[in-house]
């Protein structure tokens, strides 16, 4: 389940920072690229690895976390006494009625009870209140508690559709856009939400989760169109660890990718080949015009 914080009253921001490096890898296309990369796969990890008790404990040892009424409320919720942290965002609720934060975890809390009706009403008025709060990825906050809701109801089936309704000639297109709740959104915006939304939920939600192996699957498509086919598979991967609801898709997708790196690979070669081939020849060619010179000279 994905800690809101609100947990941004704490001045502790959970943005993910990764380490600037050139990565060489495979395109879409099956050539080499190289990339400005950013260690992605090793951030998700790192969330996968970590549990609500490590970062209570890192919040309640950080000097500049203010310990207030609403840092309690953040502190039951870590410490899994949901109930607790419900009542008291409540009461501070009534006391001051727009306060993002105060919405934003009201929201998580209600999702962590199960209530996603309720959840999704407070993630909505936390929307209203700051409509680009968390880096404007909540969006996608709305849509996994929309999509918790249709499972519920048993009008969406992930094993047939996608959460992300993402087209692979679109996403093939430079200039890819989509429209979600009326706001276009490129593939880097895309990916830029996906990330933040996971790795705060992947501290919450262990294998297996539907929800979040579809999304890992769709960032997949975005990073292979987007960066590389390495990185695409790696996420491929973890969305497998969750319980992809469709296991066909997910082994062709894997075994296309894994064939796009060995072209990639076979292309290297050729062009190694072919480099050797023309300085063989070359200087095959410059022996052949130093041994006439000699020749010519000695006759």
């Amino acid at each position: 389940m994905q800690l809101k914080a609100t947990l941004l009253i704490l001045a502790f921001s959970t943005q993910f920072i990764f380490a600037c490096l050139w990565i060489d890898g495979t395109s879409i296309h099956g050539d080499k690229v190289r990339i400005n990369g950013r260690s992605k796969i090793n951030h998700l990890q790192e969330a996968i690895n970590l549990t609500p008790e490590n970062k209570l404990h890192y919040f309640r040892n950080h000097d500049g976390v203010p310990k207030n009424d609403e840092f309690q409320a953040v502190e039951a919720i870590l410490e899994g006494d949901y109930s607790k942290a419900l009542k008291e965002l409540l009461a501070l609720e009534e006391q001051n009625d727009e306060v993002y934060s105060i919405a934003s975890n009201l929201g998580t809390c209600y999702e962590l009870l199960g209530d996603n009706e309720n959840a999704l009403k407070w993630i909505m008025e936390g929307i209203r209140r700051k409509p680009d709060a968390h880096f404007d990825s909540e969006w996608l906050h709305r849509l996994i508690l929309e999509t918790k809701i249709k499972l519920k109801n048993k009008t969406i089936d992930l094993s047939k559709e996608r959460i992300l309704k993402l087209s692979e000639s679109d996403l093939s297109n430079d200039e890819f856009s989509i429209s979600i709740y009326g706001e276009p959104f490129n593939k880097k915006e895309l990916s830029d939400s996906l990330m933040y939304q996971l790795s705060e939920r992947l501290v919450f939600i262990k294998p297996k989760d539907p929800i979040v192996a579809d999304l890992l699957y769709s960032l997949a498509m975005i990073e292979a169109h987007s960066t590389t086919i390495e990185i695409a598979l790696k996420l491929l991967d973890l969305s497998k660890s969750y319980g992809f609801s469709d296991p066909k898709l997910l082994q062709k997708q894997t075994q296309r990718f894994n064939g796009l790196t060995k072209t990639r690979k076979v292309k290297s070669k050729l062009k190694i080949g072919s480099a050797v081939t023309f300085i063989f020849i070359l200087l095959f060619g410059i022996y052949r015009y130093k041994t006439k010179r000699r020749k010519a000279k000695a006759s």
